[in-house]
């Protein structure tokens, strides 16, 4: 038996197609195509959310983490999490909380208000052991008080540089919490 559930990499690999379609048409998606993508994000969802479990399983945690990192594409997947970040604009430095990731960018909570456009750096402890990541961006989009996308508290989504140094720390991060989500889960 594999480490993880087979169905669980489908799952990944059918989330990253269909990103892909989506963005290629421009946000939107064929009836057909719009059905999968429902199905696939509310599986992740309820796995995220730790609705969706399996039987406990047991593994070689070097094994899952290599089949993961080959088997499961993160390049568009936004993983929940709930972190303390350190936020610097050109005119402010304050505290926050990543409320999701991905490699992309990220969505920062903060009662303090994000001007548009503007540059940023967040700098976070990934795990208590590691060294902090820090990764450049713009806020791509504001969400005042939730009004935005109201699952979120008030705060920006962060697009991160293209050419950021941080990008391996980053994608470990991005890896690593994804793994804990589906041991939780009991899919690894």
């Amino acid at each position: 038996m594999p480490a993880l559930e087979s169905h669980i990499y489908d799952v990944f690999q059918q989330y990253s197609r269909l990103y892909e379609l989506r963005n290629e048409g421009g946000g939107e998606l064929s009836a057909d195509l719009q059905k999968e993508w429902i199905e696939v994000t509310f599986t992740l969802d309820s796995i995220f959310s730790g609705l969706y479990s399996s039987e406990p399983q047991s593994h070689d945690a070097t094994t899952v983490a290599h089949e993961l990192r080959s088997q499961v594409p993160v390049k568009y997947l936004r993983v929940p999490t709930d972190t303390d970040v350190l936020c610097e604009t050109n005119d402010n430095f304050f505290s926050g909380k990543l409320q999701d990731i991905s490699l992309g960018g990220a969505y920062v909570h903060s009662p303090v208000a994000f001007r548009l456009d503007s540059p940023v750096r967040l700098t976070f402890c990934p795990f208590r052991d590691r060294e902090p990541v820090e990764v450049h961006g713009r806020v791509a989009w504001n969400n005042p008080g939730g009004v935005r996308k109201h699952m979120f508290p008030g705060g920006a989504g962060i697009e991160f540089d293209d050419e950021d140094p941080g990008s391996g720390n980053l994608e470990d991060y991005v890896y690593e919490l994804v793994e804990d989500t589906l041991c939780r889960a009991h899919l690894i």
